[in-house]
């Protein structure tokens, strides 16, 4: 038997060997460090403390100041893809920006955006264009890709904010 091949018998054998070993009883005596003290007694039990009822409810009310801040921007998405609007309908709060991106590949058609309300000028787009349009009124708003039919026309609801 070549050395190489008795070396990886002696390996294998001894990983094996290893793996089959039964772990430490765990009732081993262990002697403690010299400087450890070991208390027979228990710690003691630190008093209950008063908790709120279940039904209780706190809440924090904000000071004006906090109050003074500006109104977070939003941004949201609607895809055009596979010949639909994903997602089609959408509801948002004034001042939330969407973007209109363009995601169909296949065919490389173009799609041409259009607002029933006239919010914006006809938007021919084509693969990875992206159009945005910040809604800064209140209302129901209509929009269609051009020729594409009810899968291609969707509605945003915009909502005043409290």
């Amino acid at each position: 038997m070549s050395a190489n091949r008795l070396l990886a018998v002696v390996c294998m054998l001894a990983l094996f060997g290893a793996g089959c070993a039964a772990p430490p009883s765990e009732s081993t005596n262990v002697t403690p460090p010299a400087n450890e003290t070991i208390n027979a007694t228990p710690a003691a039990t630190p008093a209950a403390t008063e908790s709120p009822m279940p039904n209780e409810t706190t809440v924090e009310t904000p000071s004006p100041a906090e109050n003074v801040s500006e109104t977070p921007t939003e941004n949201r998405s609607v895809y055009l893809m596979s010949y639909s609007l994903s997602p089609r309908n959408l509801t948002v709060y004034v001042g939330t920006s969407v973007s209109f991106v363009h995601y169909q590949s296949q065919g490389y058609p173009t799609f041409v955006l259009v607002s029933e309300e006239g919010l914006w000028e006809n938007k021919t787009m084509t693969y990875g264009d992206v159009f945005t349009y910040t809604f800064d009124q209140p209302g129901v708003y209509h929009y269609y890709v051009r020729g594409y039919g009810a899968a291609m026309r969707g509605e945003i609801t915009v909502l005043e904010r409290k």
